[in-house]
């Protein structure tokens, strides 16, 4: 998946962006409608190639394969393809929010939660560094969260 081109038709690279500003907001408003955003947006990816957003959408199909579909392996999978999306040139300003819903509805069905504490702090410096601070704060919340969950001492956390 990681290897596939970068999208060239402008028309299709403009309908990706439209739809990761909307998924948001439909996860949130019609939960239901969030599954039809993100396999249109992966079909758009895997037919006309990459773009920004791209990363997202696989860390987006990952987090329904966990989840609804029960299939965390799978899913982990899907979240590792949208790590290597990262880090293809020009696919960066993606990067806090695909650390984010990796390390939130991906990595803690097969591995341990602490393990999700120094990806979330690299998600939010990148964030940081691509302007994006709505995703970096989501990813510092996450953090901070996780902690409490495995029971750091707060006087420890930075």
């Amino acid at each position: 998946i990681a290897n596939l081109p970068t999208i060239v038709n402008r028309k299709y690279e403009m309908g990706q962006r439209m739809y990761s500003h909307l998924e948001v907001s439909i996860y949130n408003v019609e939960p239901t409608m969030f599954p039809l955003i993100i396999f249109q947006m992966v079909t758009t990816s895997l037919k006309h190639g990459l773009n920004s957003s791209s990363s997202a959408t696989f860390a987006g199909l990952g987090m329904m394969l966990c989840g609804p579909f029960g299939k965390p392996q799978e899913g982990l999978e899907m979240a590792k393809a949208a790590e290597l999306i990262v880090e293809k040139p020009g696919m960066r300003s993606c990067a806090a929010y695909t650390v984010y819903l990796t390390q939130a509805f991906c990595y803690h069905w097969l591995s341990p939660l602490q393990d999700t504490i120094s990806p979330l702090l690299k998600g939010y410096e990148m964030g940081l560094e691509s302007g994006d601070t709505d995703r970096a704060a989501w990813c510092l919340i996450l953090r901070s969260y996780h902690q409490y969950f495995i029971g750091r001492p707060l006087d420890s956390i930075q």
